[in-house]
């Protein structure tokens, strides 16, 4: 909790992953701490190593939930879509009540031209926690639509609206004059 509710959101991602990592080492098929390690790594921006813990996780327990979603998240920030695509695809089948597999896959169909399909998987969103929107709208470089949805994340007192705050993916978000409102609704610095 410390790592994902304290450190990440001040993007002290180093610490919080010397805390995952201390926490995996005593007990190493802790698969939610596995998890939390997964998400700083992709706040951090370290790609490589999230798709790695994440088969690591998939090893454990392939039907871990996020597993593959973490992996097509890193696949598409390193600009590989066709892999992004495939593990969203797979995340979205196995878990289709999931808002961060189907935002991903709906942001990545509407990138490929697939708008149909896309409205098809938004669909499968509504009443669902705002994340999958979030993710929706930064897929598709929509930054005040995505801006919108964080700010009702906010309200909402969603966790991971704190824990992504400092999240390399989101510097587009940070760079937004909105920003300043968002990191006061959250207490934080306005800049990360």
């Amino acid at each position: 909790m410390y790592a994902g509710c304290y450190l990440s959101p001040l993007g002290r991602f180093e610490e919080a992953l010397q805390q995952t990592e201390r926490v995996i080492a005593q007990d190493p098929l802790n698969m939610l701490c596995r998890g939390r390690q997964v998400r700083i790594l992709i706040l951090a921006e370290m790609y490589e190593r999230a798709i790695v813990e994440s088969q690591k996780s998939l090893e454990f327990d392939e039907r871990h939930i996020s597993a593959h979603s973490m992996i097509a998240l890193a696949h598409f920030f390193q600009g590989k879509l066709p892999e992004a695509r495939e593990w969203a695809e797979e995340a979205f089948r196995r878990t289709p009540l999931n808002s961060l597999a189907a935002g991903l896959l709906a942001g990545l169909l509407k990138q490929s031209g697939e708008t149909e399909h896309a409205k098809k998987v938004l669909t499968t969103l509504r009443g669902m926690v705002s994340l999958g929107m979030i993710v929706y709208h930064v897929v598709c470089s929509e930054i005040d639509a995505a801006i919108d949805w964080y700010e009702q994340a906010i309200e909402q007192r969603h966790p991971y609206a704190a824990e992504w705050a400092s999240g390399g993916f989101l510097r587009p978000l940070r760079s937004s004059p909105r920003w300043a409102k968002l990191a006061g609704m959250m207490n934080l610095p306005e800049t990360g």
